[in-house]
């Protein structure tokens, strides 16, 4: 049988209590003693606690930890909108720019949202995501250079760059007027559109050679992306 921290809500002695049982009673008071409310208040305490722990973990870059604590957070408190924005920010930088999960980055960061709009800590992430997309735009372009850059790597490269602008996109929302992230979606708009030279290896009776080719996006996002690309561009031409 498992006990777990509690409190007596009547004189807030400190008591062990069985997690299967319902109603137990005080061994302090005798008073008839709610379980789950009496683990509550032990827990309600705790996770002020608990989240200072995490904050410091993210601080020094212990995503997996800072998760952890973060997480502990919302089994008891499943609307706590710091918990859900911290997941939010070590979800990106547990992320490289081949596996970006933004699906899950955005889930996280719309339940912070959800949970606490008026929340200051909202205001940060437009940085936050600056700093990561930036760093992940310039580790994608070094891979551009490289001479075994086929088209495996261009497909790569846009998927990479569509998960960016997605997240990008999604920081605009609380900072519109963030020439930073409207400079950067602009660019790697600008560089999709653009397409993506490459070599591929021809097999030849003589040997292999490496033939000049250029990945291009399908005409529909090519569109759309022309599109957002004159939008940001419009903004940023009244910013100045």
């Amino acid at each position: 049988m498992k006990f777990l921290a509690a409190k007596c809500p009547s004189c807030n002695g400190e008591l062990q209590v069985p997690e299967d049982r319902d109603f137990v009673k005080c061994m302090y008071c005798g008073a008839d003693i709610k379980v789950r409310e009496a683990i509550k208040i032990v827990l309600d305490a705790n996770i002020p606690n608990l989240l200072t722990i995490a904050n410091e973990e993210l601080k020094v870059a212990n995503y997996k930890e800072a998760v952890n604590y973060y997480n502990k957070v919302l089994e008891y408190e499943i609307e706590n909108s710091n918990a859900w924005m911290g997941k939010a920010i070590c979800s990106l930088f547990t992320s490289d720019f081949e596996n970006l999960n933004e699906k899950e980055f955005i889930n996280y960061f719309e339940n912070a949202v959800k949970y606490g709009s008026d929340n200051p800590i909202i205001k940060e992430i437009p940085q936050y995501v600056y700093d990561f997309a930036n760093d992940s735009i310039e580790k994608i372009r070094s891979i551009k250079n490289h001479s075994t850059y086929n088209s495996v790597n261009c497909k790569k490269y846009f998927a990479s760059c569509s998960s960016i602008i997605k997240c990008l996109e999604i920081s605009l929302k609380f900072d519109n007027k963030n020439k930073n992230i409207l400079l950067l979606l602009s660019n790697i708009l600008q560089d999709l559109i653009n397409g993506s030279p490459f070599k591929e290896k021809i097999a030849l009776r003589s040997g292999y050679t490496n033939v000049p080719r250029m990945y291009k996006l399908e005409n529909k996002v090519q569109n759309e992306c022309l599109e957002k690309l004159n939008h940001y561009k419009k903004i940023l031409h009244n910013l100045n």
